[in-house]
């Protein structure tokens, strides 16, 4: 698995062959190449039915009780206690079939979506399961809500694949220090590192040359309408 610190050094690499590589940041370049990134993984998921498991990026979910849930835009209790994700969740990659995303128990029972309206009619479907998980808002931010007549465990397991990589750091920092963004995987496939490297210098080649406004206001980028009007007749 390649990690986000080896693809930025040889991303350098090939930006030292034709100008001064130390004006960028590691945190700028990382943003392009995973612009990028998401380009052509979503390309490929949409082409491709098996993903490799090298591509999933797992981790573990705290559960704690919580009544408080947003909908249409007006927060609301639950009448009884459901348990939700501690913590904020990463925002999986969307592709045509959908969000990569799945979530189990620990020993690998599988926790099936619902949505806030099918979540209604689960007592009356044929094959029940114990656990059922629905994504909602708490305060502007998606959390993972568990559906159960009974106590869930303290953790859940999750594998996804991550528009962001280094979003995985929300869920791995409670009871253990933060791991080194830098040495966080970088998920992609091999045979798309050529097109990850040439398509994110061009983006910052289109990026670096747009117009320079030198003195700090938006009339050096963004001309009034009229004003351009008037230009033109």
């Amino acid at each position: 698995m390649y990690t986000n610190l080896y693809i930025i050094d040889a991303f350098r690499e090939l930006i030292r062959q034709t100008s001064d590589d130390s004006v960028f940041s590691d945190e700028l370049l990382f943003h392009y190449l995973n612009i990028v990134r998401v380009r052509l993984m979503r390309q490929y998921l949409n082409d491709n039915k098996n993903i490799s498991p090298w591509m999933y990026q797992r981790f573990c979910i705290k559960l704690c009780p919580s009544t408080f849930m947003e909908c249409n835009c007006e927060p609301f209790k639950f009448a009884c206690t459901v348990w939700r994700s501690e913590n904020p969740i990463p925002r999986p990659m969307l592709t045509n079939s959908g969000n990569i995303i799945n979530v189990s128990e620990l020993y690998g029972s599988l926790i099936t979506p619902v949505t806030e309206n099918s979540s209604r009619f689960l007592e009356f479907r044929k094959h029940k399961r114990v656990f059922h998980y629905l994504i909602g808002d708490v305060r502007g931010e998606k959390y993972m809500f568990i559906i159960t007549n009974t106590k869930p465990p303290k953790y859940i397991k999750a594998e996804m694949i991550l528009e962001d990589p280094s979003q995985i750091l929300y869920n791995q920092c409670e009871d253990e220090p933060c791991e080194d963004i830098r040495l966080l995987p970088f998920p992609i496939e091999t045979h798309l590192l050529d097109s990850l490297y040439k398509l994110t210098l061009e983006l910052m080649s289109v990026a670096m040359s747009t117009t320079d406004d030198r003195s700090n206001n938006s009339e050096g980028i963004f001309k009034p309408v009229k004003n351009a009007r008037r230009e033109e007749e």
